[in-house]
């Protein structure tokens, strides 16, 4: 409510849930829920652009938003970030991290920096993305993402149960996986 220019293109699809781009013209602090996603922000101002990893929370935070810089961002579906294949996301739990940071996206930002509209923006983005698309989960993970995908089909409207009845595994399994790749109980 307090950004101009907003903009959304929800995917839903291969881990990320929309991409997101606002301008905002005074510095302001944002709430940043406690849903499960994390995100990676792209921050344009004139003379420069920042780039980091918004692991999710486990408590309302708040995000502080820069004065006159333009906002881009990819808000990944719960417990995904195929980017950090290598640790969990529970592990990135309230971590704001530069993508410098991280070889493996050491291209993203450089390229990043050179789109200027949110369409360029998102087919770059996707374009690194793909590269580690067919990255092969481990078994645990490929049902975690099954759930987690039903869940969001469902619009979070799912019991326990029903998850139980569709996948064949106890509740406490289920929790379990939600502990192991997401930080909390299903």
């Amino acid at each position: 409510l307090e950004t101009q220019k907003f903009y959304q293109k929800i995917i839903r699809e291969n881990g990320i849930s929309h991409f997101y781009s606002f301008t905002i013209d005074d510095e302001n602090k944002i709430p940043f829920l406690e849903d499960g996603c994390s995100n990676i922000v792209f921050e344009y101002s004139s003379s420069n652009m920042n780039s980091y990893f918004l692991g999710n929370t486990d408590s309302r935070n708040t995000l502080q938003l820069k004065k006159n810089c333009e906002y881009f961002g990819v808000r990944f579906q719960p417990g995904a970030n195929p980017f950090f294949f290598d640790q969990e996301v529970k592990d990135l739990l309230d971590q704001k991290i530069d993508l410098k940071d991280f070889g493996i996206m050491k291209n993203l930002p450089e390229k990043m920096a050179a789109q200027n509209t949110f369409t360029n923006r998102m087919c770059t983005f996707m374009d690194e993305y793909r590269k580690w698309l067919n990255l092969t989960p481990s078994g645990q993970k490929q049902l975690f993402f099954q759930m987690i995908n039903l869940i969001v089909k469902r619009d979070g409207l799912i019991r326990i149960s029903e998850l139980i009845e569709k996948t064949g595994y106890s509740s406490r399994y289920i929790n379990v996986l939600f502990d192991r790749y997401l930080g909390c109980s299903a």
